[in-house]
């Protein structure tokens, strides 16, 4: 499934003028040295200072952490900012930011308790082909809700990020912190998607084997879009020469 990106998400990509001037920089200046534009290292976060991938708008803000693999020690977490206005809920936080990130994608289940997270998928590899073995769809919001089920579904994609579990197997264990958990702070249990938000507030969901109320969302890195760029440092000299031959090629085209 491909969906394209929010205009409320806030990360900035690449003008299609610096996509050229780029591929200019890869196909001439540098002959083959396709090493010179690499996609963009993950950007460890430690405050919210640290957070490229802001959705939404007002004075409030909270920061939405995911981690797919809750009790392992060496994987990564994402994150996201959320700003607001007025009141909003941990489920409001979830949806808009799966609206405005194409590749984040939520699974809602229900049962005599009303709404539960069921399942949470990430497009890693960004392609058009992300989808889950029991052919959910989701809409283009990257939202679907349904039964809760007894069997979990898994990525069709291997490069792709899905577990779900609520019933039988594991489940979305919700945490909450009042400050900063990554830089000295501590989480605590959430208590469900309706959790009225605070200003300031960090959130993580993170998938829990065996119902252990133990796990938080570790290593954490920034969210962005698939298709942010960087040059890797020590390349400036190469950044200066492909932009000559850029702007050259630029004045060619103008007269």
């Amino acid at each position: 499934m491909n969906r394209p990106p929010s205009a409320d998400g806030l990360v900035i990509s690449p003008s299609p003028l610096a996509t050229w001037v780029r591929l200019m920089v890869v196909t001439g200046a540098l002959a083959g040295s396709s090493w010179f534009v690499s996609p963009a290292p993950a950007q460890q976060v430690r405050t919210v200072n640290d957070v490229t991938f802001v959705v939404g708008d007002g004075p409030n803000v909270a920061l939405l952490a995911l981690d797919w693999y809750g009790d392992a020690g060496d994987d990564e977490s994402y994150v996201w900012a959320y700003c607001w206005t007025g009141i909003a809920s941990s489920e409001d936080m979830l949806r808009a930011v799966a609206a405005a990130d194409p590749k984040l994608f939520l699974k809602f289940g229900t049962d005599e308790l009303g709404n539960t997270l069921f399942g949470i998928g990430y497009n890693r590899d960004a392609d058009d082909s992300f989808g889950i073995s029991d052919f959910t769809q989701f809409d283009s919001d990257g939202i679907a809700v349904g039964a809760v089920g007894f069997v979990p579904a898994g990525p069709t994609d291997g490069d792709d990020l899905y577990r779900e579990g609520w019933a039988v197997n594991a489940y979305w264990q919700q945490g909450v912190s009042h400050d900063e958990p990554f830089n000295g702070g501590r989480w605590e249990v959430g208590s469900g998607l309706a959790r009225q938000l605070t200003t300031g507030d960090w959130e993580s969901w993170a998938f829990s084997p065996n119902f252990l109320q133990e796990f938080y969302a570790q290593n954490p890195v920034a969210a962005t879009l698939a298709n942010e760029t960087v040059v890797p440092e020590g390349n400036v000299f190469w950044l200066i020469v492909g932009w000559s031959i850029g702007y050259r090629q630029i004045r060619r085209m103008m007269t």
